[in-house]
C-alpha cells in the first residue's frame, strides 16, 4: 500500500437491494509533515508526496503559496500550469479508458501506455526548458512551434484511437440517439464500451454538484476548529456534493440529454469521460494561443497569510489550504476529490445502492464500474455479502 492508502467498500445484499458502507485507510494526516517546514520544503516535497495526480499536487501547493504570500505571477505562467494539468488529466482519462473499457474491446490498435507516460514530461520540458513548475520564483520559455506539435501528435491519437473522428466532430453531437449510432458502428475501445452500456436503463438519481466555493469561505471551513473533520469529510451547504468529470461537463448538450434519460448512470458517466477528454484535447491550442499574449499580472484574491488553491483535476476538484507564520508552514490541509465522491453518505455509496441483487457475478461486475466511473485516486478493495 502507498502513502496514498486505500477505500475499503462492503456491498451487503438484501432480498432486493444493497447497503453500501465506504471506508478509508487515507492518511489525511500526510499534510501535516510540513508544518514548521518552509515554503521551499513544502513545494519540494508536495509533488514527491503524491504518485497519483502529481502535478495537479503541485500546482495546488505553488498557487496557495503564493496566494498566502501576497505574490502575484504572470497570466502565461498561469495558462502553462493550467497546460501542465490538463496534460496530466488527458493521461488519466486515457489510462482509465485502456485499463477499464477494454473488456468492452479485445484490443486497441496501438499500445499506448508507453506514449501517453511521455507527455506530460515532454510538455513541461517544453514549457519550462528545465526550470520546475514548483518554484516561486520559476519561468517559463515556451518552445511554442514544438508545443504545438506535440499537441498535434495527442490530437491525432485520440482522433485515431478513441472517436475514430475529430474530437471536434464528436463533441457536435447533442442526443442519446446520434451517440448510440456513433458507438455502433465504430470499434475503438470507447466506441464498444458506450455500445454495451447505450441500452442501460439503469437510472441513478443525481446527487448535488460541486458549486464554486469561495476562497475565503473555503478557509473558514478548513481552519475553523473542526477543519480536520471537514477535510476528511467534506460537504457544502450541508450536503454531500460531487465534483466529477459529469459534475464539470453537465451542460454539454449530449449529457443533458443523458442525464434527462438515465440520470447519472454509468452510460452518462463513462460519457461524461469522454466529453471532457474532448473538450481538454480540442482546448490545447487556444491555450498555446493565450500562452501567446502579452504578459500581464495576476493578482491573487488577499487573505492574510491564508492561501486556497482550488485545481480542477482529472478525478475532480483539488483543494489546497496553507496558512503561514512568515516562511515557515502552521497549517496545511488537502481535500482530494476522493473525500467529495466516496465520502460515506456520497455519490459512490447512493450509486452502488441502486444495484440490485438477482445475479451477483453481475452484481460484483457492475459495482467495480460504477467505482471505476466515478474514479477513486487510490486503490480499492469490494467485498460482496
Amino acid at each position: 500500500m502507498g502513502i496514498e492508502g486505500k477505500l475499503s467498500i462492503v456491498l451487503k445484499t438484501g432480498a432486493d437491494n444493497c447497503q453500501a458502507t465506504i471506508g478509508s485507510t487515507r492518511p489525511l494526516q500526510t499534510p501535516d509533515i510540513f508544518i514548521g517546514k518552509s515554503v521551499t520544503e513544502l513545494l519540494t516535497g508536495i509533488p514527491l508526496l503524491y504518485s497519483v495526480c502529481g502535478t495537479a499536487q503541485g500546482i495546488a501547493a505553488i498557487n496557495a503559496t503564493e496566494q498566502a504570500l501576497g505574490l502575484d505571477s504572470t497570466t502565461d505562467l498561469q495558462v502553462a500550469r493550467t497546460i501542465l494539468v490538463e496534460i496530466e488529466s488527458i493521461r488519466e482519462h486515457l489510462w482509465r479508458i485502456e485499463l477499464d473499457w477494454r473488456k468492452f474491446a479485445t484490443t486497441l490498435s496501438a499500445k499506448p501506455g508507453s506514449q501517453l507516460s511521455l507527455w506530460l514530461p515532454k510538455t513541461r520540458q517544453l514549457l519550462y526548458q528545465g526550470n520546475s513548475p514548483f518554484e516561486l520564483d520559476s519561468t517559463i520559455k515556451p518552445d511554442i512551434h514544438e508545443l504545438k506539435l506535440l499537441f498535434n501528435e495527442i490530437h491525432q491519437f485520440v482522433t485515431t484511437e478513441i472517436f475514430n473522428q475529430s474530437p471536434e466532430q464528436w463533441l457536435s453531437m447533442e442526443e442519446h440517439d446520434v451517440l448510440a449510432y456513433w458507438a455502433r458502428n465504430n470499434q475503438t475501445v470507447a466506441a464498444k464500451a458506450i455500445h454495451a452500456l447505450i441500452e442501460d436503463q439503469f437510472r441513478i438519481p443525481k446527487l448535488q454538484f460541486l458549486d464554486k466555493i469561495e476562497p475565503k469561505e473555503m478557509a473558514q471551513l478548513l481552519f475553523s476548529d473542526k477543519g480536520a473533520a471537514y477535510a476528511a469529510m467534506p460537504h457544502y451547504q450541508g450536503q454531500c456534493a460531487e465534483t466529477t468529470p459529469l459534475a464539470r461537463q453537465k451542460n454539454h448538450p449530449l449529457l443533458t440529454s443523458l442525464l434527462n434519460m438515465g440520470g447519472t448512470n454509468l452510460l452518462t458517466r463513462m460519457t461524461a469521460r469522454l466529453v471532457e477528454l474532448a473538450m481538454l484535447v480540442t482546448g490545447l491550442d487556444k491555450q498555446l494561443d493565450e500562452l501567446s499574449l502579452k504578459k500581464t499580472k495576476s493578482y491573487p484574491e488577499i487573505i492574510t497569510r491564508c492561501g486556497i488553491a482550488q485545481v480542477e483535476a482529472s478525478r475532480g476538484r483539488l483543494i489546497h489550504g496553507l496558512q503561514l507564520d512568515g516562511q515557515l508552514v502552521v497549517n496545511y490541509r488537502i481535500v482530494a476529490p476522493t473525500e467529495w465522491n466516496f465520502h460515506p453518505q456520497g455519490v459512490a455509496k447512493q450509486a452502488l445502492e441502486q444495484l440490485k441483487p438477482f445475479d451477483l457475478k453481475k452484481l460484483k461486475i457492475e459495482a467495480n464500474l460504477i467505482i471505476n466511473a466515478i474514479d477513486p485516486c487510490v486503490a480499492y478493495e469490494l467485498k460482496v455479502e
